[in-house]
């Protein structure tokens, strides 16, 4: 199943919230008039961190969706987080649904909405889980996609940020290029920019850096009058402005035989960096075992930290040095040092085994 209607791939544009008929039917109207978007997405069940905020219109805006998927022929996508949501949007004719970040972080929850789906639903878009964990999003997406529906799609939508940065949550888009390299093509991955954004104003860079990363799509917020809205208003688009953002938007870029050579060439580099990132690696890590039987013999333990924090701060200097981002050097000095420090671990258990044998004798 390969809907879409542009060329940036598919679009799914509508309210965080379904807050009345007369929005969604206006909102319909005009998106299909426009003729590229590919679904109208709505919150109906809202769930939200704290009680007391709004939580949606729930079951009251299903016959409104229903009826701007009948007027208009625009299929609805709506979110669901519990096995009664599917029962009650299918009801009303409504088969295409979004798993959020909240709920595709509990195994048990998205198990029980795979149970209520069925083969003719579809497609089924799941966004990222909160923490970036791929496997927890994977195993997600492979409960939903047992049932056999339509499709299953991924969405990024960003992970929880654990510092103070300018977007609302952190868009990881080598996470994201982990996934495609495990699926390839056979899985259709979008972008929520709105999630990421988390203001308006920057919605159309995060837009863009999706269709330069090559996602297949995007799923957009966009309201009549987002200065009303009753949930994430400061994120929301009008209509006029998605339509901007759509005509702004350069689409990913399809290659030709010529620069397909050209990128051969760059690619055979990368791979011999690469093979010579490995044989340093190596030899680093032979370096690590020779310490560890030198430390073992003396009794002497494996972490120093003095030793870590000095190597560290040099590493992280000489990085930006040449240019490196300082949470990816710090990201490789920990991996490397955490199979420094086990390597050294197999030598004081091989040397106590050899202690223990001499001993016995």
């Amino acid at each position: 199943m390969r809907e879409q209607s542009s060329p940036l791939g598919l679009l799914i544009a509508g309210p965080c919230s379904a807050e009345s008929e007369e929005q969604i039917l206006a909102l319909a109207s005009v998106l299909k008039k426009d003729g590229r978007v590919d679904f109208l997405r709505a919150g109906v069940w809202k769930p939200r961190t704290r009680p007391g905020q709004f939580e949606g219109m729930g079951v009251k805006a299903l016959p409104w969706l229903a009826r701007a998927q009948e007027r208009t022929s625009l299929p609805v996508c709506i979110e669901v987080a519990r096995k009664e949501h599917v029962a009650l949007a299918r009801r009303h004719g409504i088969t295409s649904f979004w798993i959020g970040a909240r709920t595709t972080s509990d195994p048990f929850a998205v198990q029980e909405i795979a149970d209520a789906l069925q083969a003719s639903d579809g497609p089924i878009f799941v966004k990222n889980p909160i923490s970036p964990d791929i496997d927890l999003w994977v195993g997600a997406m492979e409960r939903i996609a047992s049932r056999h529906v339509k499709e299953v799609i991924a969405v990024h939508r960003g992970f929880y940020p654990t510092r103070k940065i300018v977007y609302r949550n952190v868009p990881d888009w080598g996470l994201v290029l982990r996934l495609r390299s495990r699926y390839g093509n056979a899985l259709r991955i979008l972008c929520d920019p709105s999630h990421i954004a988390g203001r308006r104003e920057l919605v159309f860079e995060i837009a863009q850096l999706a269709m330069d990363y090559a996602f297949d799509g995007l799923m957009v917020e966009v309201h009549p009058t987002p200065e009303c809205a009753l949930s994430d208003a400061q994120q929301q688009l009008t209509p006029t402005d998605f339509f901007a953002l759509l005509d702004r938007l350069r689409p990913p870029a399809r290659q030709t035989a010529p620069s397909y050579s050209e990128l051969d060439h760059y690619r055979q580099q990368i791979d011999e960096l690469d093979c010579r990132i490995l044989e340093l690696l190596g030899e680093r890590l032979n370096v690590v075992r020779a310490i560890g039987e030198w430390k073992c013999q003396r009794g002497i333990q494996a972490f120093h930290e003095e030793r870590w924090r000095e190597l560290l701060k040099h590493h992280l200097r000489y990085g930006v040095h040449e240019g490196l981002d300082t949470h990816f050097v710090r990201r490789l000095c920990e991996l490397v040092h955490t199979e420094s420090l086990r390597l050294q671990g197999i030598c004081y258990e091989q040397f106590h085994k050899q202690e223990d044998g001499e001993g016995k004798q």
